[in-house]
């Protein structure tokens, strides 16, 4: 089996304490083992704003530390579609492919999806969050700052945009479930506040991706 693990390292998986990075790093090191252990073939494909050098560890589980140690979070912006077609292009090894992501991409993300279901490959959907990014309150004027571009911008938060962002945040991942099921693909979400380890034995195990 070759197990492709395409996990977004962009700025906007800093945010969160501990950061959807952390979480997203974990959880795929943790696959990683779990594949290597039954000698599966591991590929690992850091990604932002482009594909990033990947990772191929060799097939013990004591190499599932070099799946951490190449996925340090990076400052810049999401670009999926590049990612998944820069995959695709040089990979010729078809398999499973999960994507690990808070999603948030400026270009959207079902395009580069669609790359990968087009090639073939047996995708997975990892929607990563952090706990702070499912509410805002009503708070009144605040500075924000794009944590991936850094562009900073003034607001004034009142009730009624408080309301229309936790929708916002929803529909987020209700299109994300929409389009795995549509496709009957494996998704699933996870919080970065939450232990990785119930998300790989359990969370994952359930939806059938874990035998």
């Amino acid at each position: 089996l070759n197990l492709h693990l395409l996990v977004d390292v962009s700025g906007s998986m800093q945010a969160g304490d501990p950061s959807k990075g952390e979480y997203a790093r974990r959880v795929a090191t943790a696959l990683a083992y779990v594949a290597l252990a039954h000698l599966d073939r591991v590929h690992v494909w850091p990604f932002g704003a482009g594909l990033q050098r990947p990772v191929t560890p060799p097939r013990h589980k004591a190499q599932a530390v070099q799946v951490y140690r190449a996925l340090a979070s990076q400052p810049g912006e999401t670009d999926l579609f590049a990612a998944c077609k820069g995959m695709v292009g040089v990979s010729r090894a078809r398999g499973i492919a999960l994507v690990i992501s808070d999603f948030l991409a400026p270009g959207g993300w079902q395009a580069g999806l669609d790359v990968l279901r087009h090639a073939r490959y047996e995708v997975g959907l990892l929607q990563v969050s952090a706990p702070e990014e499912a509410d805002v309150p009503a708070r009144g004027e605040i500075l924000l700052r794009d944590g991936e571009t850094g562009r900073r911008m003034r607001v004034r938060v009142t009730e009624k945009i408080a309301t229309a962002y936790r929708a916002a945040f929803l529909a987020h991942g209700e299109s994300l479930q929409h389009y795995a099921r549509s496709h009957n693909l494996f998704w699933a979400h996870g919080r970065s506040d939450q232990p990785f380890e119930e998300m790989v034995l359990h969370t994952m195990r359930a939806g059938r991706f874990l035998a």
